[in-house]
């Protein structure tokens, strides 16, 4: 496919249905094309593209057999879910745009809602746009600002991948939250833009196999009723194991800036491997259905060419994988071949099919790893100590080490992610190029730093702002990233960031350290590690629409995953700068550190109670974002400061296993454990019982009353610990019962009447398994709250509810 068709294409069928919102009366713009070429579209194919919007249409036009406005019309019909495109009409001819887009979330996993979104364009500062049943009176100016905000980049049309990316980018922001359709016929719950980036998706995946099969008259093989069966797609899935293994096998130097730094090493690594991939399959950003998390869903042509292409990138990426990090990380890539019908789940089941299958194959391939070839390979890499290469301080590989000024001794790329980790973190723009043009780079810019290695041969390296405009104005060939950015600049691809630290003073911490944050807590002295992830997400992309009339397609699956990474990689920052809860702490900007969050899980460390708060914010925002459809399940594990990272990581991830193994009352996950698997709770019951009922009761107490202090609690919790020794419940009673108040103490009145509330709740609640749990986690958290900042330093973990 030569380079300027694949941008008629693309173009063509991303302006396909355009006209529907640029203009009140669009039927009559695809009739008069005057007022495209006005926005400097000159180009025919694509004026093809967007004019050509029935059959009837087409059977009346002088188009050749050839012509890519076949493709994109029929594309257009297939992300739509037409079945017959020889009778599709305008169905949408009256597209009303004061429709609201739906909520995807409204039928997914049997949901029966009918919340729909505000009309918003995706900025910094737009907040998170939740379902919601409340008026939008956001109507006309909104379409007046995204009208010129689309002809704006219409207007600056070039056949070229960087113009492509950002159309992308301005059209993701402004018709996130338009439905595709109005139409009766249609839950309208798919947006605009996904619909459009899809066709955008399909129409080049069938051009390249026309092109691979010499189809040379495209419009009797589209318009055959056969071809519908016809294996003309890819699915296709990449996934990076050994993440997390790579992320924590760091030594406790420095450890949470390492976390954070790895952490969005191998972000952005996925980043350039998904363009790098689809730049040498000679497709767009257009073809990527998600990334995120270490993974990530292509729509790629069913041709040996991309077959053979894609077996030998994924050979590459492990090769260099296992020259820079041995056997720690892999990639394992599964495709099936799929047809339009399969594309719209015909026959039923086929679609979730697809996912299963390409799992499945994923799987297999990551149990059989390395071919003896592999083996020989790494075997060459793993040189002993008497050829020069000693263990690396931070992650233990075997390389040629660097001594660093804190006497570490590291090899190439824990020594960089060292050198560079704050500007990495703190920088907003990236750029990805090949080794030589780095080197040009960084000879010609002395301000510009070590680079981080990537797949391919390439370099990473951070920008500050005056850094990347001089080397986008310079026009060097290579990839530019920013960070959670929304100025469209059409050099540069964006991509979100979950990049929130705690503040002082409403500013950012520079590089806040493990101990930093345990001293911003209230009480004991300590951090709370917080692993969290949404539970049975892959059945819900797999079968969660299965019970509509309108199931899984690509555009609602390409809908809801980009929902889910919004809420993962941008809300959160969000999020976590506003909390909500404020039982443990007052503090709305949370002091904790976002180590990483994407795909569908989350790591956050920070002072112990704003951690427990966050991880009660997140929950409460990701049930109003989803209607509650999906849910997520956390580990919660408090640590002194100074307690192993790695440890810390591996410890909370059992506790959140137990999460996801919480069984009660026919309800299963959905649930948090803190410090230890006797504390595993549903969220809804830590927050109605253990805090709201049981904490604010025993607060209330000890705060009015003033009888005894955490000395006493501690006898308590001893005794109800120890309750199956029926001596012990007298023994409580006993305690209840010093904690009366003297007639003759100031206030009595008040006060007799808080500890009569008290022992009689205490004697209601010792009775009951599920209460005397529950007030046990609550004083544990009471006497944390509560205890005086002091020197005491166990050096270890303080898991000890």
């Amino acid at each position: 496919m030569s380079e300027k068709v694949k941008y008629d294409l693309v173009i063509g069928s991303l302006l396909h249905n355009i006209g529907k919102i640029l203009f009140d009366d669009y039927k009559s713009s695809y009739e008069n094309l005057k007022i495209y070429e006005e926005l400097n579209i000159n180009n025919q194919d694509i004026l093809d593209c967007i004019r050509y919007q029935t059959y009837e249409q087409i059977q009346k036009s002088n188009l050749s057999p050839d012509s890519i406005a076949l493709i994109s019309y029929v594309a257009n019909a297939i992300v739509s879910d037409i079945n017959d495109i020889k009778k599709e009409e305008f169905k949408d001819e009256d597209f009303d745009k004061n429709t609201p887009l739906y909520s995807v979330f409204n039928v997914l996993n049997k949901n029966n809602d009918s919340k729909f979104y505000k009309r918003v364009i995706l900025s910094q500062d737009c907040g998170i746009n939740n379902p919601t049943k409340d008026e939008d009176d956001n109507g006309d100016d909104f379409f007046q600002k995204i009208r010129e905000n689309i002809k704006n980049i219409i207007s600056k049309i070039s056949l070229n991948t960087n113009y492509i990316n950002n159309l992308l980018l301005v059209l993701e922001d402004n018709l996130s939250y338009i439905p595709a359709s109005t139409s009766k016929e249609y839950l309208k719950d798919i947006s605009f833009y996904d619909n459009i980036r899809m066709t955008g998706a399909v129409s080049t995946c069938i051009y390249q196999y026309l092109l691979e099969e010499n189809i040379i008259d495209f419009k009797t093989f589209l318009f055959n009723e056969k071809s519908r069966d016809e294996d003309m797609f890819l699915l296709y899935s990449l996934d990076v194991s050994g993440i997390q293994n790579f992320i924590y096998n760091i030594s406790s130097k420095g450890a949470l800036k390492a976390l954070r730094a790895r952490s969005f090493y191998l972000e952005i690594m996925m980043e350039h491997i998904v363009d790098s991939f689809l730049e040498r399959l000679n497709l767009t950003r257009a073809n990527l259905l998600y990334a995120g998390g270490g993974h990530c869903y292509m729509i790629l042509p069913n041709t040996k060419s991309i077959k053979d292409k894609i077996k030998s990138l994924e050979n590459d990426v492990n090769r260099w994988f296992m020259k820079e990090f041995a056997i720690t990380l892999y990639i394992a890539g599964g495709y099936r071949a799929c047809s339009a019908n399969n594309l719209q789940d015909i026959p039923e089941g086929s679609y979730s099919d697809l996912f299963k299958d390409v799992s499945s194959e994923i799987s297999l391939k990551k149990a059989h790893r390395y071919s003896a070839d592999d083996i020989r390979e790494l075997n060459k890499h793993n040189v002993k100590e008497e050829d020069g290469k000693r263990e690396c301080s931070m992650c233990r590989k075997i390389d040629k080490l660097k001594d660093d000024n804190d006497d570490e001794h590291l090899c190439t790329t824990c020594y960089v992610l060292k050198q560079i980790a704050n500007n990495i973190l703190d920088d907003k723009y990236f750029i990805i190029s090949d080794k030589e043009q780095y080197e040009r780079i960084r000879l010609e810019n002395s301000s510009i730093g070590e680079a981080l290695r990537l797949p391919f041969d390439s370099c990473l390296v951070s920008l500050n702002d005056k850094e990347f405009k001089k080397l986008k104005d310079s026009n060097i060939k290579a990839r530019f990233y920013a960070k959670n950015d929304f100025s469209s600049d059409e050099t540069t691809s964006r991509v979100f960031i979950g990049d929130y630290r705690a503040k002082t003073d409403n500013k950012y911490l520079k590089n806040p350290t493990l101990e930093e944050l345990a001293e911003k807590s209230d009480g004991i002295e300590k951090i709370c590690v917080l692993r969290a992830d949404v539970d049975n997400l892959g059945s819900a992309f797999v079968s969660g629409f299965r019970h509509m009339k309108q199931k899984s397609n690509l555009a609602r699956t390409a809908t809801l995953s980009r929902q889910l990474s919004l809420f993962f990689k941008f809300y959160i920052n969000d999020i976590l700068s506003n909390g909500k809860h404020e039982i443990l702490s007052k503090n709305k900007d949370r002091n904790i550190v976002i180590v990483y969050s994407g795909g569908d899980d989350m790591f956050l460390i920070g002072a112990w109670n704003d951690i427990i708060q966050s991880g009660l914010d997140l929950k409460k925002a990701f049930d109003e974002f989803s209607q509650k459809t999906l849910s997520i399940s956390a580990g919660i594990g408090l640590y002194d400061s100074k307690f192993p990272i790695n440890i810390m990581a591996k410890e909370t991830g059992i506790l959140e296993e137990y999460s996801k193994k919480y069984e009660k009352d026919g309800k299963t996950k959905n649930a948090v454990t803190l410090f230890d698997e006797s504390n595993c709770y549903s969220w809804d019951d830590f927050e109605d019982f253990v805090l709201n009922e049981k904490f604010n009761l025993i607060k209330d107490f000890f705060e009015k009353t003033d009888e005894r202090g955490n000395s006493f609690l501690y006898n308590m919790l001893e005794l109800l610990r120890n309750v199956k020794e029926k001596i012990n419940i007298a023994r409580f009673i006993y305690l209840l019962s010093r904690l009366e108040p003297e007639k003759n103490s100031k206030n009595y009145e008040e006060k007799i009447s808080i500890y009569r509330n008290f022992a009689d709740k205490m004697y209601e609640w010792i009775e009951s398994e599920d209460d005397r749990k529950q007030v046990i986690t609550a004083m544990c958290l009471y006497v944390y709250l509560n205890r005086k900042k002091q020197s005491e330093k166990d050096g270890g973990k303080n898991n000890e509810l």
